[in-house]
C-alpha cells in the first residue's frame, strides 16, 4: 500500500473501512456485474414464499453458522431454505443437526447452468448472512434471479443496492431470525416495490 499510487477494491464502504485509515485516500472502489442474461428467465419466474443460501462453499467466512442457528427456529410450515454451494466436513454434520426438516441441500450447481437460475428463480429471498466478502458474485446472481436478499454489509455489495436490501448484523441470530420472519409475512404488493427497487438499483449501479 505504500508503494501504490492508486488501489482499486471491489466492495461497499464497509470494504473500504477494513483498510486502516491511511491508506483510504488511495483506494477507489469500483463494482462488477454478472451476465444479467443467463438469470433474465429466473428473474420474471413466478415466485414461492422460499429462501436460499448461495456460496461456492457453504462456510464460516459465509455465514453459514448463523444460517444454521438462525432457521434451525424457524417454523417449516412457512417457508423452505435451499442450500446451494460445496460443502465438507464439520458443514455437512452440523447442516444434519441443526436441519429441522425445512433446509433443502442441492449441493454445488454450476451458475451457468439453467438449473442453478431455476432454482433460485422459484425463491423470494436470498439470506446470505457472510461475514467476510470483497463483493459476493454468488448474491448478485440471485439478486438477477428477482431474489430479495437478506445480507450483511460484509456482503461487499454496492451501497446504492444495498440500501434496498434486509441489512442483518453477522453473529445476531436473533435480529436475522426476526428480518426473516418480518419478509415472510409481505404481502405480494409489499415483495414487488421491494424487488423492483432492488432491480433498479442494480442497474444504475
Amino acid at each position: 500500500m505504500r508503494d501504490a499510487d492508486l488501489v482499486l477494491l471491489a466492495g461497499n464502504s464497509f470494504t473500504l473501512e477494513t483498510f486502516a485509515p491511511e491508506w483510504r485516500h488511495k483506494i477507489r472502489l469500483l463494482n462488477y456485474s454478472v451476465d444479467a442474461s443467463l438469470y433474465a428467465a429466473a428473474a420474471i419466474a413466478p415466485k414461492q414464499n422460499d429462501f436460499c443460501y448461495v456460496a461456492t462453499q457453504c462456510g464460516l467466512r459465509k455465514g453459514f453458522m448463523d444460517v444454521l442457528m438462525t432457521w434451525s427456529g424457524i417454523d417449516t410450515r412457512g417457508s423452505r431454505l435451499h442450500v446451494i454451494g460445496g460443502m465438507e466436513p464439520p458443514w455437512n454434520a452440523l447442516l444434519s443437526r441443526y436441519d429441522n426438516g425445512s433446509i433443502v441441500y442441492h449441493g454445488w450447481i454450476d451458475s451457468h447452468s439453467p438449473r442453478y437460475a431455476e432454482l433460485i428463480g422459484r425463491c423470494r429471498f436470498a439470506y446470505i448472512p457472510t461475514y467476510e466478502e470483497g463483493q459476493m458474485g454468488s448474491l448478485l446472481e440471485a439478486m438477477h434471479c428477482g431474489c430479495v436478499p437478506i445480507t450483511t454489509r460484509a456482503s461487499g455489495i454496492d451501497d446504492r443496492v444495498l440500501e434496498h436490501c434486509v441489512v442483518v448484523e453477522p453473529l445476531d441470530i436473533a435480529q436475522q431470525k426476526a428480518a426473516i420472519l418480518d419478509a415472510m409475512s409481505w404481502s405480494c404488493e409489499q415483495y414487488g416495490r421491494r424487488q423492483q427497487a432492488v432491480a433498479a438499483a442494480l442497474n444504475v449501479s
